[in-house]
């Protein structure tokens, strides 16, 4: 799927990711120090459901 694709539909889900500026373009998750565990898992869970 297109990282523009999974972007929105992983908005949809109620989680923020980004492409990237790079040829060629990737999905990105920008993680930081209040980022919780249960959020990197709801993230993780969402992109495994995109399958």
């Amino acid at each position: 799927m297109a990282p523009m694709e999974a972007v929105g539909r992983l908005h949809a889900s109620k989680v923020i990711a980004s492409v990237t500026p790079y040829d060629p373009p990737l999905l990105r998750f920008g993680t930081s120090i209040v980022t919780t565990p249960e959020q990197v898992d709801q993230a993780v869970k969402a992109v495994a459901a995109l399958g």
